[in-house]
């Protein structure tokens, strides 16, 4: 009987142990294989911001290219189900794209929000150098709040030269907060920026 027991017992250790993953490893429910690859502009693009909402849908910002000949970069945003596979009821067909003919966008951190709403900061091109502050605020379902800013959009000059919106908060009586650099003319050092926006 004590045999049977303890075979049985080291079968079912066994198969926990051949079933279960170690921290660190890649999780195969997540797009078969734990990663995604996808062109979603047909040009280079980089991921820079990351959130997960409570529903467990992944949230990523990032820069693409979606027009190689104008060797640009446009904001984009995608939406992820929480197995890996593109949310096609965000944006369009699962991307927000915010397109400028004027230069490079890019955006560095993205927020969710308590009403489901999302901002994400990052530079808008006046000309290819100089840059300034952006911060859009999109709906639940990828398209602009056109109750923020100007339909959706808030463009905020620094200085003559490159500014970089790196990061954004709301404080308690819900003003945005945006940090970031911005480059000094004629130097080639940078200074450090905060800026605060009235939620009203």
């Amino acid at each position: 009987m004590s045999k049977i027991l303890y075979t049985l017992t080291l079968f079912i250790l066994l198969s926990i142990t051949g079933f279960s993953q170690n921290p660190g490893e890649l999780d195969p429910s997540f797009n078969g294989t734990g990663i995604i690859k996808m062109d979603i502009s047909g040009g280079s693009e980089t991921s820079h911001g990351i959130a997960v909402q409570p529903d467990h849908k992944i949230v990523v910002s990032m820069a693409a290219d979606f027009d190689p000949a104008s060797l640009s970069f446009d904001f984009a945003v995608m939406r992820f189900h929480e197995n890996g596979l593109v949310d096609s009821t965000f944006g369009v067909n699962g991307v927000f794209h915010y397109e400028n003919t004027l230069g490079s966008d890019i955006p560095y951190n993205l927020r969710l929000n308590a009403d489901g709403t999302l901002f994400v900061t990052g530079s808008y091109s006046q000309t290819p150098n100089n840059t300034e502050f952006m911060v859009i605020k999109l709906l639940g379902d990828g398209s602009l709040d056109s109750s923020f800013a100007a339909n959706g959009v808030l463009i905020q000059p620094i200085n003559v030269g490159q500014d970089y919106g790196r990061g954004l908060t709301l404080d308690a009586s819900g003003n945005l907060i945006v940090c970031g650099y911005s480059h000094t003319p004629g130097f080639n050092y940078r200074h450090n920026v905060l800026c605060r926006f009235s939620s009203a």
